[in-house]
């Protein structure tokens, strides 16, 4: 294990046990995989860090945040402040929550995070999710730095450059 990659593990292992000590019972015995799970995500952390940069070079990976001109209210809330769903929660309580959510929407926007490669041309669209309000993606990003590093190695550079 390289360095870097003992530090990304380190970092991973703290946040899951730090997600674990504040809500124990939400974690099931197949949940105790942490340390394999961090290891795998400490390994996609390493070679992006070995990839990522903005300068154009083939093979060169990024992420971009890009504003979500789609996203729609309703769409965003689902039922999450539905009455009918949420039979425990009391209707005026719902809806201070909606209140704050689009609040919330207005102070920090509504996003897509995008995966990028550089194939010696031009940036390449390998994955992307979108509809995340403000830019706080952390799930989500190491899957599509997953994605983005299977797409980068999977296209032949070499071939394209000629």
């Amino acid at each position: 294990m390289t360095p870097q990659t003992a530090r990304h593990y380190k970092k991973e292992r703290a946040e899951m046990w730090k997600a674990y000590a504040n809500h124990p019972r939400s974690f099931t015995t197949h949940d105790y995989q942490h340390a394999k799970n961090a290891l795998a995500r400490a390994h996609i952390l390493t070679q992006w860090d070995e990839r990522q940069t903005d300068v154009e070079i083939a093979g060169a990976v990024r992420l971009t945040w890009e504003p979500d001109y789609s996203a729609d209210f309703e769409d965003l809330c689902g039922d999450c402040y539905d009455p009918r769903v949420n039979s425990d929660i009391s209707p005026p309580r719902l809806e201070r929550q909606k209140k704050a959510f689009l609040e919330q929407i207005n102070n920090e926007g509504v996003w897509g995070l995008v995966g990028e490669y550089f194939d010696g041309n031009k940036w390449q669209h390998a994955d992307s999710c979108w509809s995340f309000v403000g830019q706080d993606a952390h799930d989500y990003e190491i899957d599509i730095k997953a994605a983005t590093l299977d797409a980068a190695a999977e296209y032949d550079f070499e071939e394209s450059a000629s």
